[in-house]
């Protein structure tokens, strides 16, 4: 937003297609890859500018854990807009497939010593296609699979103030997000979620005549829920709620260089994210209730059998990444053409963990019972990412393409299980020593795993850790990325 400010205008009309792929694990169990193809066209005259384009994305991710769980999303867009810059006001508005329209305000001095920012954004979007399948590990032969889609409507507005002095640019931005679940349509199963968000982003600029120096703060701080259902016909059931809440903190520092006819930047990132959910003990949110999956004329004939089961899981994951980036190109000029091969290099360092409590609850007209479970995974990597980039630019024309190859250095895989408590049998009445729906007798609460639900059992820890798919590094498949890009200019 600060770069959008202290830009200039230039007067062309150019074109550009870009092709970004990223194909960052395909182990047996668990794989994400994510491809997008953009075409855009402006024409920038006087201080207007036009532009259009279109955009496909495609991500996919899998994950095994017993069960499988699909996500994927997919998304064709054509979207265009318009933006004016004034002696004293910037004004611009954009859209996307009449799904999503932004605008925004900018006002300044003369001088660009102050500047004033506001916009606001409205959209619908379609998150992601999921596909539940349980495998056989619940064994519930009449729910073999769950699937069905995403959707949610985003409003968002954003206000921010800064300046520029000399070679010293400065600004800082508020954002407020609101997401609520739009009317449900003839999907059989669909998620929704309803979230509140505040982002706030500080940029520094400092340049020079050769060199430019960049930093970056941004916060973000959400709280919602997600919710799945079903509905069938005017029958709507909610047979998944989730509450979370997430913070993430993110910093980044960038200096760029050129030393004659070549070009060299250094820089570091460090990112911090933690996601907890709370304990949710109320009849109807359950984190899943399979009973609530079912049709109705299934559900009339095993409403009462073992179908009669639900799960609840609460706890945290968190996860911290650091890295450090250097890249050098050489500019070099044949003829009309300038031929410039680039090379990066980056060192990065991520840990991951999960802590999570899970609690089966069953039961039907004979008893009931519960068992719950602590499941700890914890993850570290760290390794190289360089690239080789090579780009060629003439007056009129643009062609680049670069790849990278993550190279993981030392990884390691921790995973346990460990039984906290069972209770069997009739279930008690309230205020019993050994009531089932007491989440917490040990005077814990919050969003932290307790170890304190009901009647105690033999504990026992499983390390669990040579039961996860040995990683097996594959080039080109694991950690690679490339991207190529074709300009033209009038």
């Amino acid at each position: 937003m600060l770069a959008l400010y202290v830009a200039g205008t230039c007067t062309n009309i150019s074109g550009l297609a870009d092709f970004r792929g990223l194909f960052l694990l395909d182990q047996t169990n668990t794989a994400f890859s994510a491809t997008s193809l953009t075409f855009s066209d402006s024409l920038s005259t006087n201080n207007l500018t036009a532009y259009g384009n279109y955009r496909a994305t495609t991500a996919k991710v899998k994950w095994g854990n017993g069960w499988m769980l699909k996500l994927r999303h997919h998304s064709e867009k054509i979207g265009g807009g318009i933006s004016g810059r004034f002696r004293f006001l910037d004004l611009g508005a954009d859209f996307s497939s009449l799904t999503s329209f932004s605008e925004y305000a900018t006002w300044h001095t003369s001088d660009s010593l102050l500047f004033a920012y506001g916009s606001m954004a409205l959209a619908n979007l379609q998150l992601l296609q999921f596909h539940w399948d349980d495998q056989g590990i619940y064994n519930n032969e009449m729910i073999p699979q769950i699937e069905g889609q995403w959707e949610t409507e985003i409003f968002a507005k954003t206000l921010g103030l800064g300046g520029k002095y000399k070679n010293h640019a400065l600004g800082f931005f508020t954002t407020r997000i609101n997401t609520d679940p739009p009317s449900f349509k003839e999907e059989h199963y669909s998620l929704r979620d309803s979230t509140e968000a505040t982002l706030l982003q500080g940029q520094y600029t400092h340049s020079g005549a050769t060199s430019s120096l960049s930093l970056l703060y941004l916060y973000l701080d959400l709280e919602g829920h997600l919710m799945g259902r079903r509905t069938d016909e005017e029958n709507v059931k909610r047979f998944a709620y989730i509450p979370f809440e997430a913070n993430l903190h993110l910093g980044t520092l960038l200096y760029n260089s050129t030393h004659g006819h070549n070009d060299f930047s250094l820089g570091t990132a460090f990112a911090h994210f933690e996601l907890n959910v709370p304990t949710e003990d109320r009849r109807f949110y359950e984190s899943l209730a399979l009973n609530r999956v079912l049709d109705a004329s299934v559900l009339q004939v095993l409403s009462f059998s073992v179908y009669n089961v639900t799960y609840r899981i609460w706890g945290n994951v968190k996860g911290t990444a650091l890295m450090f980036n250097g890249d050098y190109w050489w500019n070099n000029r044949l003829g009309g053409v300038t031929l410039s091969p680039g090379v990066a290099t980056n060192a990065f360092l991520v840990w991951a963990s999960s802590d999570i409590m899970r609690k089966t609850e069953k039961g039907n007209v004979f008893g009931n019972s519960r068992k719950t479970i602590n499941m700890y995974h914890e993850f570290f990597v760290t390794g190289l990412l360089p690239t080789f980039s090579l780009k060629v630019e003439s007056k009129k024309l643009f062609a680049q393409v670069g790849m990278s190859q993550a190279v993981p250095v030392a990884w390691n895989t921790k995973k346990t299980e460990e039984l906290i408590s069972t209770y069997y049998g009739k279930n008690p009445g309230p205020g019993s020593t050994t009531d089932p729906n007491s989440t917490n007798n040990s005077g814990n609460s919050g969003n932290s795993p307790n170890k304190g639900d009901s009647e105690a059992s033999k504990d026992y820890v499983t390390d669990l850790s040579g039961d996860i798919d040995t990683f097996k590094y594959h080039p080109f498949r694991d950690g690679f990325m490339i991207r190529t890009q074709v300009g033209v200019k009038f």
